[in-house]
């Protein structure tokens, strides 16, 4: 939009900076506006280097001050791009916690500062909160205003305690105050995955529907990308960071199903295992590969299955995608592609015929991750054994897997409600009664 100033009129760019490499201060009581720790510097006085909880023996990690010990430590996750997410946000809170709120470096904290930060979780000060913005920007804040679930304070602590033993492990601190301080109490939930997520089969067939029709457009490669994506997903039970993560050397044909393929996906915890990959699945991304200019079924060379047709212009992604079809998508940029995929079908008017409003009322809440489980609901709706299903999805415990089943009874059950509503007004002409019928 900069670019365009002269005709498009005045940009305002007042909340945004224009590189992230400007953003070099941690704002420290004049500035207002925070950084990612990625691009932080604290003042002398708060970076740690001589922090009371510092070992006086020499450090393993040979980390100066705070930041770069947080640093380091998160170095060891580059491989793991969903678990230093995750951590980098955590340490990222905690640090400004103690430098903003506390006024002390993080290498000085005590267990009352850490019961303190605690307590902090359950309600962020105003400055530490704010609307979701890039990181890139000035009005990005640590925290969202949603308020965090007490599971997600548990998580919280449980990474900051984890890095201080690293810490201590590697002579950095001398000792973990986490150590004293009570986890948060959380009432465990019977199931943690929300499988009710799932889309229905009929909304899963007319997604898939829409998609492949749009498909069939030669300027329509974008939709050509989502399905292949989709498939991989909802035919596979891939995790959306295993698609992202596919590659072609390990797809190979089915040698129980000619038509059909078989890949190899690493997962959670490292875990290789097999998947089935559907003709229809090898078709999309035949189609998704022409619009790439390879030839899918001749190449058998670590090259992604998924990979962007438009780079967006920005420096990291402009180096990243320097050299076309050697890159694929990140697990963050499919999730990108799923959303603006549904958008397009729910406000295509083609497509729109196709959907009823509790479908769209499903299509708003759907995730990459929905689609997992959605295969997970028809799999086991269709008889496939639960030792399969588990190979298949990488479920760790056959409990995990199986609950998959009681999805399934859930809805038998459901339905069952339904019909009996429907034969108890035909006969009386009334809604039913909704007490509980007597056990004697």
């Amino acid at each position: 939009m900069r670019k365009h100033e002269a005709s498009l009129g005045s940009i305002y760019t007042g909340n945004y900076v224009p590189s992230p490499t400007q953003l070099e201060l941690l704002g420290v009581g004049q500035n207002e506006y925070m950084v990612p720790i990625k691009h932080a510097k604290a003042p002398d006085w708060l970076d740690g280097s001589a922090g009371i909880n510092r070992d006086h023996r020499f450090n393993f990690i040979s980390a100066q001050n705070d930041l770069e010990a947080i640093r380091a430590y998160l170095d060891r996750f580059s491989d793991k791009p969903h678990t230093l997410r995750s951590y980098t946000k955590e340490l990222e809170r905690f640090l400004y916690w103690c430098v903003l709120e506390a006024n002390k470096p993080l290498s000085s904290v005590l267990v009352t500062d850490c019961e303190a930060y605690k307590a902090f979780l359950k309600r962020p000060s105003a400055r530490f909160v704010g609307d979701r913005a890039p990181r890139s920007s000035t009005r990005w804040r640590p925290f969202s205003k949603e308020p965090l679930s007490p599971a997600s304070q548990l998580h919280a602590i449980v990474v900051i305690r984890s890095a201080f033993a690293y810490l201590v492990a590697v002579r950095y601190l001398a000792g973990n105050p986490w150590l004293a301080v009570k986890d948060p109490v959380v009432v465990k939930k019977v199931h943690e995955m929300q499988i009710d997520k799932a889309l229905s089969r009929d909304l899963w067939d007319e997604v898939i529907d829409r998609l492949t029709e749009r498909c069939e457009l030669p300027e329509n490669s974008q939709d050509r990308i989502a399905l292949a994506m989709m498939l991989l997903l909802g035919d596979s039970g891939l995790r959306r960071e295993e698609a992202a993560g596919a590659m072609r050397n390990a797809l190979k044909p089915n040698k129980w199903a000619y038509d059909a393929g078989q890949l190899t996906v690493i997962g959670k915890r490292n875990a290789e295992r097999i998947v089935p990959v559907s003709p229809r699945t090898l078709d999309a991304l035949r189609a998704h590969w022409i619009d790439r200019g390879l030839d899918f079924d001749t190449v058998d060379q670590p090259v992604p299955l998924l990979a962007p047709l438009i780079i967006p212009q920005h420096q990291g992604a402009i180096e990243r995608h320097a050299t076309p079809n050697v890159v694929g998508y990140t697990g963050d940029s499919l999730y990108r592609l799923f959303q603006a995929t549904l958008k397009r079908l729910k406000f295509d008017p083609d497509a729109i015929e196709g959907f009823t409003s509790e479908q769209f009322n499903e299509l708003e809440s759907a995730s990459p991750h929905a689609l997992r489980h959605t295969w997970g609901t028809l799999a086991v709706e269709d008889g496939m054994p639960l030792d399969v299903a588990q190979a298949i999805m990488g479920h760790q415990s056959p409990s995990t897997t199986a609950i998959y089943v009681q999805a399934k009874t859930k809805r038998i059950l459901e339905e069952g409600a339904k019909y009996f509503a429907k034969r108890g007004e035909k006969k009386d002409g009334h809604k039913p009664s909704s007490r509980c019928p007597s056990t004697r």
